[in-house]
């Protein structure tokens, strides 16, 4: 996550230092607090992708009709894994599809 506090500790420093003088700090500090204001407040217009959507943009899963469509959509079932865990090994049977809709993956192949 990003963090401002090491830059306002920067500042705070080169101020004590004498290499920014008072006024320059003053300017500099109102900016710094004009922006995590800003930050603070700001509404973030976004939304996660419904499954149904996610489904949509798989070929295999656009030569469906609605009810099979609907079928998978009930029972679908969001899991949350942690960094580092492993979701599928090679040779592991499986009843399931893995569609990850959020964060990143990492595949090995020995």
């Amino acid at each position: 996550m990003y963090s401002i506090r090491p830059y306002t500790k920067y500042l705070e420093e080169t101020h004590q230092s004498g290499l920014v003088d008072d006024k320059e700090f003053i300017s500099l500090q109102a900016d710094v607090n004009e922006r995590l204001v800003s930050l603070e407040n700001h509404i973030f217009d976004w939304e996660v992708p419904t499954f149904h959507s996610i489904v949509m943009e798989f070929p295999v899963f656009s030569m469906l009709n609605k009810d099979e469509i609907e079928r998978i959509l009930a029972n679908q079932l969001e899991k949350k894994y942690l960094p580092g865990e492993i979701i599928y090994e090679v040779g592991m049977t499986s009843q399931y599809v893995y569609i990850i809709t959020r964060g990143t993956h990492h595949s090995y192949i020995n």
